[in-house]
């Protein structure tokens, strides 16, 4: 959990990614820790682990797990059709998440700010903080 307390206008957060197969990811924001393998409904897997704030509120609208080893489809379409311009995405990988993914999804990346989706190599560490709509 992060203790730090900020203005109204800013939010402390940490990411850590997962590191082999004994390390695993973490996601906190705003003082509440949402992807830890301490919490009780841990979702944490292999590939990609997200979280989706709502853009107004803050609130955790979405927290998944989406194996991207095997297959990128179901993340594909929950970031087209699951999320709102200005709502947040945070990733954070962990074990092998490049396998799967499709051109049209490094590409649907790129609309949540990324610019080095597409770069991931086998096995690498990867951490994002993107939002909808954001070039």
């Amino acid at each position: 959990q992060i203790q730090e307390k900020c203005s109204k206008e800013s939010y402390p957060f940490k990411v850590v990614s997962g590191e082999g197969m004994n390390n695993y990811p973490l996601i906190c924001f705003n003082g509440k820790t949402i992807v830890s393998k301490e919490l009780k409904e841990n979702k944490i897997g292999r590939g990609l682990n997200v979280v989706v704030l709502e853009h107004d509120t803050y609130k955790v609208k979405l927290n998944e797990n989406y194996d991207t080893f095997t297959d990128d489809a179901h993340l594909f379409r929950m970031l087209k059709s699951n999320t709102n311009d200005g709502d947040i995405v945070i990733m954070a990988s962990y074990d092998e998440m490049v396998n799967a993914l499709r051109e049209i999804t490094v590409k649907l990346m790129e609309l949540f700010g990324s610019q080095m989706f597409g770069n991931v190599k086998f096995r690498d560490s990867y951490v994002m903080i993107g939002q909808r709509g954001v070039s």
